[in-house]
């Protein structure tokens, strides 16, 4: 994505206008043990483990080389990835990245020294992807994996719009009982809701001979087929090209924007991948709303953990069943609201334990334990062509909902303050 749109989506992003979310954020309670530095596991169980697929080691060749050179040929991007160092705790940015205003690396860095405050990481060298499309058979921190290729490697990392709307337990219980009290239940329209553009795998262009095919224009022609069900539809054409829009202006017109928190108008919540990954699934599962979740073709790093039937409820990728699975719903929604309030609940009990800001840094730090674990390639600590991240920046204006007392400590953090204060705190963790 462009930096400028990147931009223009962080300041919708930051300017509110939620009104549950801007509730939630003002929600302020003193520090729990949880924003204080953490000896980290160095195993821990699949249930808990970040999803990750790599067979082998890394070597210096491909970090140097291979890898680069794939994004430029495939993608046409010579700053898709980005390289990072981390050296006594302290993050380090290539110095040819650190001029490139990307927000996606911003709020990696952001998240990074988060992460640098609650765990004593290894000294290491690593790549990151600023790509919606999973980098097959490269060694960097991605989004999402390709579900589909069992042979797609992937080191998956917290997405950025993961970590925008992060929040801790009190403000994920602040924000669910908003969401309550202004989307009653005896209130809902039943119908099930969706709204996007015409996004496609891989970004690929829609021209008049396939444009069809495209699953958000078919889910929108759906739209047009079953309104009585389905309020769905484009909000905008960004993947097609000028002579397909004029047909598409006949069969999917523009539809009008609806708020996402106001998605609980409705019975349920339809949600689909787009360019790759669906960006807005975690944030949906904080919601008072059954989601019906399109079989995914990318996953994100927690994916693995969560069971169809339990979280959510499946339709097909091609969408053949999805107008079942939409009736399914709102007829329980009418006639047997208990089994939807049950996924709801479970749903929203995942996104309240696992996105908080230390679990999801928890994740991050597992990923890159796992990519120093399988680094074949000698450590060169040097950081000359490096720049140092700067901690007393962290973390404005981006994460509103962190802690401002965390946010003080963790400027102030590095010198010797900082590490007699991580001795003690980790001697004390570890006494009987």
């Amino acid at each position: 994505m462009k930096a400028f749109a990147w931009l223009s989506m962080l300041h919708a992003l930051m300017a509110g206008g939620d009104k549950c979310y801007d509730a939630a954020i003002q929600t302020r309670l003193p520090l729990d043990d949880t924003y204080k530095p953490h000896k980290l596991q160095d195993k821990v169980p699949d249930s808990e483990a970040p999803y990750i697929r790599w067979e082998g080691t890394i070597s210096r060749k491909q970090l140097d080389e291979q890898c680069p050179k794939h994004v430029f040929e495939h993608f046409n991007r010579d700053l898709a990835i980005a390289r990072y160092k981390i050296v006594d705790n302290e993050l380090y940015v290539h110095s040819t990245e650190k001029g490139f205003i990307d927000v996606r690396r911003l709020l990696f860095e952001e998240m990074a020294l988060v992460m640098l405050y609650l765990y004593d990481m290894p000294d290491m060298e690593f790549l990151i992807s600023n790509m919606d499309e999973p980098l097959c058979g490269c060694p960097v921190l991605s989004y999402a994996v390709d579900a589909l290729d069992a042979s797609c490697t992937a080191f998956l990392m917290p997405s950025e719009r993961l970590w925008l709307s992060t929040m801790s337990t009190a403000q994920a219980h602040t924000f669910t009982a908003c969401l309550k009290d202004t989307y009653p239940d005896d209130a809902r329209l039943i119908k099930a809701v969706w709204r996007g553009s015409d996004t496609t795998a891989g970004g690929a262009t829609l021209h008049p001979h396939n444009w069809l095919s495209a699953r958000r224009v078919k889910l929108a022609l759906f739209g047009m087929m079953f309104p009585d069900t389905m309020d769905v539809g484009l909000v905008q054409y960004t993947n097609a090209a000028e002579k397909t829009r004029k047909m598409m202006h006949i069969l999917t017109p523009i539809k009008h924007r609806v708020d996402v928190e106001d998605f609980n108008q409705y019975a349920a919540i339809i949600d689909v991948d787009g360019n790759a990954w669906s960006d807005r699934f975690n944030y949906l599962m904080r919601f008072n709303t059954v989601l019906l979740k399109q079989k995914p073709e990318f996953y994100e790093y927690f994916f693995h953990w969560l069971e169809p039937g339990k979280h959510f409820l499946f339709f097909e990728g091609n969408l053949s069943d999805v107008v079942s699975v939409v009736d399914d719903a709102l007829y329980h929604w009418q006639h047997d609201r208990k089994r939807l309030s049950t996924i709801i609940s479970n749903a929203n009990d995942f996104a309240t334990e696992k996105f908080t800001h230390p679990k999801v840094c928890e994740a991050l730090a597992h990923t890159l334990l796992a990519y120093k674990k399988k680094s074949a390639f000698e450590f060169d600590p040097d950081v000359s062509d490096y720049e140092k991240v700067d901690r007393a920046s962290c973390c404005r204006p981006f994460s509103r909902a962190m802690p401002e007392e965390f946010l003080d400590l963790l400027r102030g953090a590095g010198g010797p303050a900082r590490r007699t204060f991580r001795r003690s705190h980790l001697a004390a963790q570890r006494s009987p």
